[in-house]
């Protein structure tokens, strides 16, 4: 039984792959039966008995039944433990989109239980280890997720996400290099790729790794944002804002995230363009939780758009924040003159 002994089901990808590799198996285990009845001495010249070619069929099936995991041969091909992991894992994913993170966690992890080849419980699983600030087992479930995908792009992008954020660089360029050769045509991938320039101030390749994302996928507001900063940093506030004004209209009047604002009204300022400026971050300092910096910039544009009583009042906010805030203390100077 050589074959079956290379036979390995933790290296298989997919259910199909096990499928074949059960089918695979089954007629090398024929094959087997076969030569392994040939060579047993003819009963009285009569030839083999039946009794002894089921005695060889119950000495070899088992050992192929026993290599296919979660695979059997009843229920057409599925294991119960198949469609209870099943049945688990979509509680799962109900709980998370629930936000019942140790529900999802305790689900997710009794479907992985009953069926370790489960790729999808496994992926879901390192959300909720990721979710519940257990970076370190998240990795290594998501690792695991994509060893039974057969390497699926989607998930070598997101184990890549884990990576850098938990800052194995090394492994996320890894696993951005993958998940992009394995699938050119994935945005998320080029977003990774353009995260780890960015890490390495490589400010123009960041710049073109987002921007092949952009393509992709348009609406995608991680990758906007981020391209907006570039180009602060880099002192082209126009594209700044063109950047940011774009991702704003993709949002509600109320929707719209409270950086996205202030990133905005930080390049109008920039601009000149004082009075637009003063009304996007007034709008910004309005959501609440305003920080001295914002305050302050508030307070800057207002006082150059004409609006000193405005000004004078932004700016006793950020000292009120923050006491010692040296811009804001500079501009309360200037404007109790």
């Amino acid at each position: 039984m050589v074959f079956l002994a290379r036979l390995d089901p933790h290296k298989w990808h997919t259910q199909t792959e096990r499928q074949l590799a059960l089918c695979v198996a089954l007629r090398c285990v024929a094959l087997r039966i076969r030569s392994f009845t040939r060579s047993i001495p003819a009963t009285n010249g009569s030839g083999r008995s039946r009794t002894e070619r089921q005695l060889a069929l119950c000495v070899a099936l088992p050992l192929v039944i026993g290599t296919v995991g979660c695979v059997s041969l009843s229920r057409g091909g599925v294991d119960e433990r198949v469609v209870e992991a099943r049945q688990l894992t979509l509680r799962g994913i109900e709980a998370m989109e629930s936000n019942q993170w140790s529900e999802a966690g305790l689900l997710l992890s009794k479907a992985i239980e009953s069926c370790p080849y489960e790729e999808r419980a496994h992926a879901r699983y390192a959300e909720v280890l990721w979710k519940l600030e257990k970076p370190e087992p998240a990795i290594r479930e998501m690792t695991t997720a994509v060893r039974l995908s057969g390497g699926a792009a989607p998930r070598l992008s997101r184990l890549g996400e884990m990576h850098l954020a938990a800052g194995n660089v090394t492994a996320a360029i890894d696993a951005a290099n993958r998940a992009i050769q394995s699938d050119p045509q994935l945005p998320q991938a080029h977003a990774l790729q353009g995260d780890l320039e960015a890490r390495n101030n490589r400010f123009n390749e960041a710049l073109a790794s987002y921007h092949r994302a952009l393509s992709l996928q348009p609406h995608f507001p991680s990758v906007q944002l981020a391209a907006a900063k570039i180009y602060r940093l880099q002192r082209r506030p126009l594209r700044a804002l063109a950047t940011l004004s774009a991702l704003r209209e993709q949002y509600s009047i109320d929707g719209v995230p409270m950086e996205v604002l202030h990133l905005q009204g930080v390049a109008q300022l920039e601009l000149g363009r004082h009075s637009d400026a003063a009304q996007t971050l007034s709008l910004c300092a309005n959501r609440g939780g305003a920080s001295a910096e914002l305050l302050y910039q508030l307070a800057d544009a207002r006082r150059q758009a004409g609006d000193i009583v405005g000004a004078r009042h932004a700016i006793s906010q950020a000292l009120t924040v923050s006491p010692g805030h040296a811009p804001s203390l500079a501009l309360h100077a200037k404007l109790v003159r």
